[in-house]
């Protein structure tokens, strides 16, 4: 995972010196576009499924879960996935598999 997949991209310093993973960003930068995003789940379940989860959509994987915690004030869960980017657009639904169980899940917004 590169700072830019997480969002991060105020961050970073294009014009200070030298840093580890620094020829990366520039690369993901010039290229404008990350392979995959961070983004904020909403999934319909009261229990939180594992961290890894597979996140799928129509039968392709599309990424995978970060975190998931249960909200009391959305009455749902929510988490943090990593996503192909094609899937990370706000309103796309996923699949999330975990332990034989399917829940599903929508993208809230990219982070």
């Amino acid at each position: 995972m590169i700072v830019l997949e997480a969002g991060f991209k105020d961050a970073i310093s294009f014009t200070k010196g030298c840093y580890m993973g620094q020829e990366t960003v520039a690369r993901a930068t010039h290229i404008g576009r990350v392979n995959k995003m961070l983004v904020k789940l909403e999934i319909e379940a009261k229990t939180p499924p594992g961290s890894r989860a597979k996140l799928m959509s129509n039968g392709r994987e599309a990424g995978f879960l970060t975190s998931a915690a249960f909200s009391p004030g959305r009455g749902r869960v929510v988490g943090l996935g990593y996503v192909q980017r094609d899937f990370a657009g706000e309103g796309t639904r996923l699949t999330i598999d975990s332990s034989g169980t399917s829940l599903q899940a929508v993208v809230v917004r990219a982070v």
